[in-house]
């Protein structure tokens, strides 16, 4: 819903989740607040986005890479999909929450071999399902080379 209010009215945002409970209550949020630019998809995008190629300017993948080991091809299979909707120069900020030190490398690399660089990252206070913790953000673009 932050993101809704943040690109305005001639913004798009797609919420896309396989968890029908959290996008329950996405849908009840977006009532109460009437926000009209917010389209929910419920469907594993593992395989395949529903989205047209090089047709989103911003993808925020948070709290999702504990699903995946680094060396799973659902986790490729995802960074591709990600890569084909991303425009170019898109911004894809990630949010590795639950990951120690060895994960978070193990996933940095595979997303560098996937076609992304990393151009920034940031340490700041973050809610995270309710609570306020000290979280990293990573800003990466896809900009280095395309998929084989």
């Amino acid at each position: 819903m932050a993101a809704a209010q943040l690109v305005g009215e001639k913004g798009l945002v797609y919420a896309i989740d396989t968890n029908s409970e959290k996008l329950k209550d996405l849908r009840q949020g977006i009532n109460s607040r009437k926000l009209q630019n917010i389209e929910i998809i419920e469907e594993n995008v593992e395989l395949r986005i529903p989205l047209q190629d090089s047709s989103v300017d911003i993808v925020l993948l948070y709290d999702i890479f504990w699903y995946f080991s680094p060396t799973e091809n659902k986790l490729a299979a995802l960074l591709r999909e990600v890569y084909r909707v991303a425009k170019p120069n898109a911004l894809i900020s990630v949010y590795p929450a639950h990951l120690d030190l060895y994960e978070l490398k193990n996933f940095k690399n595979e997303m560098e071999n996937k076609g992304f660089s990393l151009e920034n990252e940031y340490s700041r206070q973050l809610v995270h399902e309710g609570r306020i913790e000290e979280g990293g953000l990573r800003g990466l673009s896809n900009t280095v080379r395309l998929f084989p």
